[in-house]
């Protein structure tokens, strides 16, 4: 590089899982999917809200990571035979994007790789690791509880950040909510546009899951995977777009 120029930073296109996460203080939801197509490998709910302090949420988080880190590639092949007969992956990357500018979003239609000879066979297993950035989705804090919530939030998103940078070998990206939302044709924030989101990815996910009071409805926690997969979903798109500049 050029003298007083710091080299490029590599950016990381082509992968074989992409793993979505959404941090609150008291739990996380993420999507495990790959990255070839977004189909849904594993989704869950990790909660931390029993762990005494800060630190031992994030290696309850790192625990489940790593867990996910290993076992990707066999849940990748136990989906390889019902790939072939039309599944549950996104394969809609073409979405109405209800009014919104879809040339800023414009994706190239992705080059598929080869089902065999992947992983382990040609080297490590290459991640994307998104992190839905719930910090840009928050109105200012109105009081001194809101301010404490919104920091420990923040302190445990930069944990699992590091985390994963050492866990997958790559910096975590960090997606702002409300870009990936347009993707969906989904404006706005707070709760109710959360649950928009949520349906949305129902509609497009089979079996999406769901956590329900023993009533029957919908906890405000399932939005965490949604929101995880929909960063992922943003993730990939930018992936595809850089690879073609």
């Amino acid at each position: 590089p050029a003298a007083g120029r710091p080299p490029q930073q590599e950016v990381r296109t082509r992968a074989d899982f992409i793993l979505g996460l959404s941090v609150r203080r008291h739990a996380v939801g993420y999507a495990l999917l790959r990255f070839e197509d977004l189909l849904p490998l594993q989704f869950g709910f990790i909660d931390v809200r029993k762990a005494l302090d800060v630190q031992q949420k994030a290696l309850e988080i790192s625990a489940v990571c790593r867990d996910l880190r290993k076992i990707a590639p066999e849940k990748l092949s136990q989906v390889a035979g019902v790939d072939a007969d039309g599944d549950g992956s996104d394969g809609d990357d073409a979405d109405d994007l209800g009014g919104v500018d879809a040339a800023e979003f414009a994706e190239p239609p992705p080059r598929r790789a080869p089902a065999a000879g992947v992983g382990s066979s040609r080297g490590p297993w290459r991640w994307i690791v998104s992190i839905d950035d719930s910090a840009m989705d928050r109105m200012a804090p109105a009081t001194t509880e809101q301010n404490q919530v919104q920091q420990a939030s923040a302190v445990l998103q930069g944990l699992v950040i590091a985390d994963c940078r050492k866990l997958f070998k790559i910096a975590p990206v960090l997606v702002n909510p409300q870009r990936a939302r347009l993707l969906l044709g989904i404006k706005g924030r707070g709760r109710e546009v959360r649950r928009e989101v949520f349906e949305a990815v129902s509609a497009k996910v089979p079996d999406f899951p769901a956590l329900r009071h023993p009533k029957g409805a919908l906890l405000e926690d399932s939005f965490l995977m949604s929101d995880a997969w929909a960063s992922a979903r943003y993730a990939r798109r930018s992936a595809l777009i850089a690879e073609c500049m």
